[in-house]
């Protein structure tokens, strides 16, 4: 058996990363070898220098560091959709960011087939009724406007997050950092990674329906949603009004989401619908 430096778990000798926290445990592994071997010498030893000391233990994890890194997150991922609820604060500070980022450009990705996909079925159809379609022919949807779409999906997640955030900052009074607390957020509600990725995958493959891809936003967005509530509701040890946190964290997403509205919604569709016309006429 090995205790895990990070949480205090105790693992079989030949389980290389922590179970509860995805520890690299093969450092430790070496280590308490070395230090057993060192105590063996101490007690068959009957002289010892001041100057001998224990062996320098070497680093043999630095150059498998990133790829235990990811092993780590992978387990972080099985956790969250094992046990959604119940996130580890002893984990990388970017986990939760990357979760999000990977899970927008799946479903950003799935909508640019998807709408050029039903721009070209609209447009053969149109064809064969005898309307003039001239111009249309060969168009597509512009990758440009696709990535403004994952701008804005992103700005709206960490404004949403960010209220809560402030909200359970404003309950608890807990020194929690905005990062650990996106984790805590993407682990809750990390069944969306999984509902993005079938997403992107049946738009490939051509299940271009609008009613399918509506019931997949409202369920991401829902279960999203939700998270961010029961992370603001289901810790305990509350010093202020958990209503009164909520209504700050509304408040908060409210006035975030008006003042991006006026600034850059706005703008953006303005520049989606150019891009979208200049295109068209470009191929006319």
């Amino acid at each position: 058996m090995k205790k895990c430096p990070q949480c205090g778990a105790m693992m079989e000798k030949d389980v290389n990363f922590c179970t509860s926290c995805g520890y690299d445990l093969r450092n430790v592994d070496v280590q308490k070898e070395k230090t057993v071997s060192a105590a063996n010498v101490v007690q068959n030893t009957a002289k010892m220098g001041p100057q001998q000391t224990e062996p320098e233990v070497q680093d043999v994890n630095t150059p498998n560091k990133t790829e235990g890194q990811f092993q780590n997150y992978w387990q972080w991922c099985v956790d969250s959709w094992r046990n959604p609820g119940t996130s580890n604060p002893n984990v990388a500070s970017w986990y939760g960011w990357l979760t999000i980022l990977i899970k927008d450009a799946l479903v950003v990705l799935g909508l640019y087939f998807c709408a050029n996909t039903i721009i070209n079925t609209l447009i053969d159809w149109a064809n064969h009724r005898g309307s003039d379609i001239s111009g249309w022919e060969n168009f597509h949807v512009p990758f440009n406007i696709m990535l403004e779409i994952f701008v804005v999906v992103v700005i709206f997640e960490a404004v949403v997050i960010g209220g809560f955030y402030a909200g359970y900052r404003y309950i608890y009074d807990r020194k929690i950092s905005f990062l650990e607390f996106v984790n805590r957020s993407a682990h809750a509600c990390n069944l969306n990674l999984i509902l993005a990725a079938a997403f992107f995958l049946l738009m490939i493959l051509g299940l271009n329906s609008i009613k399918f891809v509506v019931v997949i936003f409202l369920v991401m967005l829902g279960l999203f949603i939700a998270s961010q509530h029961v992370i603001l509701f289901g810790d305990d040890g509350a010093v202020r009004d958990k209503i009164y946190g909520f209504l700050i964290a509304f408040a908060i997403i409210f006035l975030c989401l008006m003042i991006l509205d006026s600034i850059i919604y706005s703008s953006m569709i303005h520049s989606i619908i150019n891009q979208i016309m200049a295109t068209q006429n470009g191929s006319m």
